[in-house]
């Protein structure tokens, strides 16, 4: 019995840990992908909707604001998701648009462990989002 159990065990536990990278990776797509829904309603609808939020205003001057608004606005926990917002000359990967909003892991969050560079979905971490 001993002897089955530990074979099952070897077998078992890669597989597990295995589930549980992958759904890291995928929540962190969709965090990087609801950063992005909630920049894009901005940009298209304006200040109407969100009235708190301007992107020109808050990516420049209020930065701080900036990251707690589009975190709620996005539905995404501020305890897991670092978002940091760049203009001019100070943008690293974007060479279109204005903006350079910055979408990472934040260290010891539950996606501390989502490796650097492109997922299997395309995402990226950190992922830069340009407007």
């Amino acid at each position: 019995v001993i002897v089955i159990l530990a074979i099952i065990m070897v077998i078992a536990v890669p597989q597990i840990l295995n589930v549980i990278q992958n759904s890291r990776v995928s929540a962190w797509d969709n965090n990087v992908k609801l950063v992005e829904e909630a920049l894009d309603l901005n940009t298209t609808l304006g200040s109407t909707p969100m009235a708190n939020f301007d992107l020109a205003s808050k990516c420049s001057s209020d930065a701080a604001t900036f990251t707690t608004n589009i975190k709620d606005i996005a539905k995404i926990s501020a305890d897991d998701t670092e978002v940091t917002c760049t203009t001019g000359t100070s943008r690293v990967s974007c060479t279109t648009g204005t903006y350079e909003i910055k979408v990472k892991p934040k260290a010891g969050g539950q996606f501390a462990n989502v490796p650097e560079g492109t997922t299997e979905n395309g995402i990226k971490n950190p992922a830069y989002l340009c407007y």
